[in-house]
């Protein structure tokens, strides 16, 4: 009786340590990642190392020289238009002055512009306080339909 209270307990213990680390961890990145400027090389390569993608990136290119600000990321393979757009909000919330995200994929080059995807949630990106937050945004909306709504030109 005692033995079976003693392993309950033990792996109650495992699974509540468990999931607050991960939790923690997912909060670390952000706190980590939070206020970069486009500028700084190893923070962006972070974030991106960090997100998930559909398939890896091979490399990125920073324009910093003039306003707007932006970043060209490369890919071998294709990304879905969700894919873009949740890693754009991530993006776009963790680099402060990130104007526009490029991907360029094996069969596409996509813009997201940051007004336009703050117009598509209806909130400023520099208004989102935690990773939770911005989560939530992102799994309220059809981030599919994200690319009805840009003008094609």
């Amino acid at each position: 009786m005692v033995k079976k209270l003693l392993v309950g307990l033990i792996l109650s213990f495992l699974v509540l340590g468990c999931t607050n680390n991960t939790s923690q961890s997912n909060q670390s990145f952000f706190e980590t990642y939070r206020h970069t400027q486009i500028g700084d090389n190893s923070n962006v390569g972070g974030i991106l190392s960090s997100l998930e993608w559909d398939n890896p990136y091979n490399g990125f290119e920073l324009f910093t020289n003039e306003e707007p600000y932006g970043m060209l990321i490369h890919f071998d393979g294709p990304l879905t238009s969700e894919n873009m757009v949740a890693n754009a909000s991530y993006l776009f919330t963790l680099i402060d002055n990130l104007d526009y995200v490029i991907y360029e994929t094996s069969n596409d080059t996509l813009q997201i512009y940051r007004q336009e995807l703050e117009d598509f949630y209806q909130i400023p990106f520099n208004e989102i306080e935690s990773q939770d937050q911005l989560d939530l945004l992102i799994n309220g909306h059809d981030l599919g339909l994200f690319f009805d709504g840009i003008p094609k030109g």
